[in-house]
């Protein structure tokens, strides 16, 4: 049941989203108001609504969004049956573990290549180039919102022990915690001791100063355009790698190699439960 209550009160990146905030998403007419809650719901629409969101953004034809409506519901489908296949592969060894991420890791970054190449066939590179344009700021917005602690004062707090009320929407409040909450968590599910915390809390205060700043270097390369769209995201690709790399290896440091091994599974559940989420039009209504 820990496990479990981890799970739920952590499912995002990406993504972050309340009650409110879906009412507003659907209420929305201001094309200009793509603010924080906006971009939340945004990686919580089901394929319709996010067809729907494309046909306003980039003045698509009836036939385009039909088209597109298909090739995500497609997409979708191939997504979820990939979740549930590795979730059967999740007991292996630590060393399987790492070989997995790693091919999991590859086999997303080709289904990307694909879903582009295949959206580009029905509406055009220049509709994508802008699609990708407002997924990343999307992204940015959710990564600088869950870092400078907005949206932490949630239920989360109070009933951080009620393991049966903990459904998508406290799930949604992991993604928002404050660097304290977070090690609060991190220090309850691992065992971790008082220093540790400490520590712990440290490197992630300093790692999260530094991400504010590289969303905020992020926003100015892409408004000043210097350089272009598909360079700039593989450059972010690799800087978030080496980012990843190095706050494990800091964090082993800390508290060695079998809690961050516990720790990295326990964010996998959260990504895979996360999508899946996403992808079900049930979590909608909320």
């Amino acid at each position: 049941m820990k496990k479990y209550l981890f799970l739920l009160a952590t499912l995002l990146l990406t993504v972050s989203m309340s009650v409110s905030a879906q009412r507003n998403q659907r209420n929305t007419g201001n094309r200009g108001n793509m603010n924080n809650r906006r971009s939340e719901q945004m990686m919580r629409m089901t394929p319709q609504e996010r067809v729907t969101l494309m046909t306003k953004e980039l003045n698509l034809t009836t036939k385009e969004a039909a088209d597109v409506l298909a090739l995500c519901k497609k997409q979708e489908a191939e997504r979820n049956k990939q979740i549930e296949e590795n979730r059967a592969q999740r007991n292996l060894t630590r060393q399987a573990n790492v070989a997995r991420r790693e091919e999991m890791r590859e086999k997303r970054l080709k289904e990307v290549e694909k879903q582009t190449a295949e959206l580009e066939k029905i509406i055009g590179k220049e509709r994508v180039q802008k699609w990708n344009d407002l997924r990343q700021n999307v992204r940015d917005s959710n990564r600088a919102g869950r870092m400078d602690g907005r949206g932490n004062n949630r239920t989360i707090k109070g009933n951080i022990d009620n393991r049966q009320s903990f459904d998508s929407r406290r799930s949604d409040n992991r993604m928002r915690m404050s660097t304290k909450e977070r090690v609060d968590l991190m220090t309850k599910e691992l065992d971790l001791t008082t220093q540790q915390a400490a520590k712990v809390l440290a490197l992630t205060e300093k790692q999260e100063a530094e991400s504010i700043a590289q969303v905020t270097e992020n926003r100015k390369l892409r408004d000043s355009g210097s350089l272009n769209s598909e360079a700039r995201r593989k450059e972010m690709r690799e800087m978030r790698d080496k980012q990843v790399k190095n706050h494990y290896a800091e964090l082993e440091k800390i508290i060695g190699k079998e809690k961050l091994e516990k720790w990295k599974n326990l964010r996998q559940d959260v990504r895979d439960d996360n999508r899946a989420g996403r992808r079900n039009p049930t979590n909608q209504n909320r």
